[in-house]
């Protein structure tokens, strides 16, 4: 979800959202991640933090109608080496 509210779908092979092998009995929803690239930092109106992102790097993935700059609450976003998340 991002700052807005708003719900977004990624389409992609599982584990580009999450390295755990999931299987028919892996209750759902599990967590995601997806790699990203922060191209923005600053405040909403309600002195938020809040970041733009960008999917196109470091791996090219996008919304279902093509999109790959979301605006997020910087809270959501984690930092993590790709290393550690097996890409």
């Amino acid at each position: 979800m991002d700052a807005f509210g708003r719900e977004w779908a990624l389409i992609d092979q599982a584990l580009m959202f999450n390295p755990v092998l999931l299987g028919s009995d892996t209750p759902l929803p599990q967590p995601g991640f997806i790699i990203c690239e922060i191209t923005f930092r600053g405040r909403d109106d309600s002195k938020r933090e809040i970041a733009e992102i960008t999917t196109k790097r470091p791996l090219l993935m996008s919304a279902t109608d093509g999109t790959t700059s979301f605006i997020v609450f910087y809270d959501q976003l984690t930092q993590e080496p790709v290393e550690e998340l097996g890409y």
